[in-house]
């Protein structure tokens, strides 16, 4: 689960990095709000690999702070088995 958690933060990360055209915050809103997702890459590297649950915690946070500034971040769900956060 941990794996998967990390897999899926690295896929969120590396599928806008891996994307052809640069946008702006208030093009991808414009985009978003009239159903025209843009097209992304495919992604090429992912990572898995066993770690703690206090050390998927720290990476899930180091992923969401590279877009906390620009969209709001909210954590849903922090107990001592299950941390899930997403953006608002």
């Amino acid at each position: 689960m941990r794996s998967l958690i990390i897999a899926a933060g690295v896929l969120v990360v590396s599928g806008n990095a891996a994307a052809q055209v640069s946008y702006t915050k208030e093009q991808l809103n414009t985009m978003v709000g009239a159903s025209q997702f843009p097209e992304q890459g495919e992604v090429s590297n992912t990572d898995s690999r066993d770690m703690s649950f206090a050390g998927c915690k720290v990476a899930i946070e180091t992923i969401m702070s590279q877009i906390r500034d620009e969209y709001p971040v909210r954590t849903m769900v922090d107990t001592s088995i299950m941390y899930t956060v997403k953006d608002k």
